[in-house]
């Protein structure tokens, strides 16, 4: 799949990934041959990983504070769900935030794309964003579809 073709499907989600957002995106997946969807996957993580940058990692969460009153730090889950959340938005917020790191704003995001593709045609689970393979996939449908720890 071209990062042109990534983002016009990125777009669906019209920027941001809410479960009726996630639900056309894995719709629009789910009627594509298998090729494509893991080509997706491939370019979804391609993305993320190109956010997983320290600049943007220590960037404590807007409007939260510890009890102290000093910056609350971003978790680990934190961390990923602000990158699926700058993916949502779409290509162009993607690509300001690498010119101007003021525009990767941690907040208090939710999950990211909890939707999936056809599951019984590629095998994988989309889940929090990510496509997995189908024993993590079972895993995960078993409970809910939301993963460890939800």
């Amino acid at each position: 799949m071209t990062w042109a073709d990534f983002w016009i499907l990125i777009d669906t989600l019209n920027g941001e990934a809410d479960e009726a957002s996630c639900r056309r995106l894995a719709e629009e997946l789910g009627s594509r041959p298998v090729p494509e969807i893991i080509g997706f996957a491939d370019r979804h993580a391609e993305a993320l990983y190109r956010l997983d940058q320290e600049k943007f990692g220590v960037l404590p969460v807007v409007n939260m504070t510890d009890r102290d009153g000093s910056p609350f730090p971003q978790s680990a889950d934190h961390f990923l769900y602000t990158r699926c959340a700058v993916v949502a938005a779409g290509r162009a917020a993607w690509e300001d935030v690498f010119i101007d790191v003021d525009k990767f704003v941690p907040s208090r995001v939710g999950w990211c794309g909890r939707g999936r593709a056809d599951h019984a045609r590629s095998g994988r689970l989309w889940f929090q964003g990510w496509c997995v393979d189908g024993r993590a996939a079972d895993r995960c449908s078993r409970h809910g579809g939301h993963g460890a720890g939800s």
